[in-house]
């Protein structure tokens, strides 16, 4: 497989490339979640390869349909830096399925129905006809039927970008999401006949779909979980004004975990509170702060030990405010992007042994290993050391192992084994 070149490859090889689009099934930025940092690191990564960027949200977030005004078609349109732009649509009947979707605790499964059925926005149409390369992130958003070459223009490729297997993630859900994990496993592995070809996030995902691509035909190249590292480095002043923000005095640790509010999280959460709970006392004695950042907490409060942030605009800043990146989780799949968010930021990394499956962490020599839910001697660990010295040990970490962080160099070489090697 590795040898062959990609379907239409004498035929992109003579198009003048220049516009993506991204076809996702909710809002991208701000990234307050693993998915999101994901797609928005490729999107970016796009755009310093010399594309234009279009992300084409399907549905948005809550928030965002106060803004939709009296249009029935609405969108938000923005400029998320020069040469990449967010459009959301905000049409209201989209916005009815979702809110009852999210009451009934059923995942994005109407977005495909829909979608496959030709229910689709006007401006989406439009933005697939411009389109030189159009990426769907996620089986949620399938190609547009009706339309030669696979949804868009003749020659125009239609790419699935997977975030882990849909079908595997919804196992690990509540029941009532946990019931459309058999369909989504169809869907996903239709996949390999419906698409152009598909990049995968992990090796199992990209081995699910290599068995069901029938003749081989698919490349299959990997963006794995990482991520665009500039974003989580910053200033003595920001991490001065961010741990303002949340009341923390300087002599005073500040340990970290992001995540959305997903079942492994969510897992993890639970045994971090029932830890601080316990331990509320040595805690306090030792100075040490357990700050959730992202929608793993919807609403801000102060409990304690433990600081939740609710939902943030933006997360980079709380990893320059942290003194260490905490990975607690016990069940999943694929691998965490937070993980990889830590080592930009320069964080000792305190992670159970399941939390590092994906990387390349290694034992003392990476992290601080921690037990399933007593962090007591993982905390210690951190503690017998200054700040200084960890930021030395943070800056060796980095350097072993920032080639599986970079997400603009994983997305350059996964485009040049579709064909693509940007505008020219």
């Amino acid at each position: 497989m590795a040898g062959r070149r990609p379907p239409r490859a004498a035929i992109l090889a003579t198009m003048q490339e220049n516009h993506v689009l991204i076809i996702s099934a909710s809002e991208i930025f701000p990234t307050i979640t693993g998915g999101t940092v994901h797609t928005g690191g490729v999107a970016r990564s796009l755009r310093r390869m010399g594309y234009t960027v279009r992300i084409y949200c399907v549905a948005a977030r809550r928030e965002s349909y106060a803004r939709r005004g009296e249009s029935v078609d609405a969108h938000i349109e923005e400029a998320i830096e020069p040469g990449l732009i967010q459009q959301t649509h905000l049409g209201l009947w989209f916005g009815l399925l979702q809110t009852l979707a999210r009451r009934l605790g059923m995942p994005r499964v109407w977005q495909y129905w829909l979608m496959r059925l030709g229910w689709v926005p006007r401006a989406l149409k439009k933005a697939a006809a411009e389109a030189d390369i159009v990426i769907c992130d996620m089986p949620h958003t399938p190609p547009l039927p009706g339309k030669p070459g696979h949804g868009g223009r003749g020659n125009t490729p239609w790419y699935l970008m997977s975030h882990d297997l849909t079908w595997h993630q919804l196992s690990l859900r509540p029941f009532k999401e946990r019931i459309w994990t058999g369909w989504m496993r169809r869907v996903e592995a239709d996949a390999p006949r419906l698409y152009t070809d598909i990049i995968a996030v992990t090796h199992e995902d990209r081995n699910f779909f290599a068995a069901h691509d029938r003749g081989g035909r698919l490349q299959l190249p990997i963006i794995g979980s990482a991520i665009l590292p500039d974003n989580y480095r910053g200033s003595a002043e920001l991490r001065a004004a961010t741990r303002a923000s949340l009341g923390l005095a300087d002599d005073e640790w500040m340990i970290l975990f992001s995540g959305s509010r997903f079942g492994p999280n969510i897992e993890a959460l639970e045994n971090i509170l029932a830890f601080c709970h316990d331990q509320q006392s040595w805690l306090a004695e030792h100075r040490l702060r357990i700050v959730l950042v992202g929608s793993i907490e919807p609403e801000p409060y102060r409990r304690g030990a433990v600081i939740a942030t609710g939902r943030v605009d933006a997360i980079e800043p709380y990893f320059v405010a942290a003194d260490a990146g905490f990975n607690p989780v016990l069940s999943g799949s694929g691998a965490n992007v937070k993980l990889f968010e830590y080592l930009a930021a320069r964080l000792p990394v305190i992670s159970t042994e399941f939390g590092v499956r994906g990387s390349e962490l290694l034992g003392t020599n990476d992290y601080i290993r921690c037990a399933e839910r007593d962090y007591t001697a993982a905390f210690e660990a951190l503690l017998q050391y200054p700040r200084e010295d960890w930021q030395s040990f943070c800056e060796a970490v980095w350097q072993r192992h920032r080639h599986t962080c970079d997400i603009t160099e994983q997305t350059r070489n996964a485009m040049a084994t579709l064909g693509h090697h940007g505008p020219g």
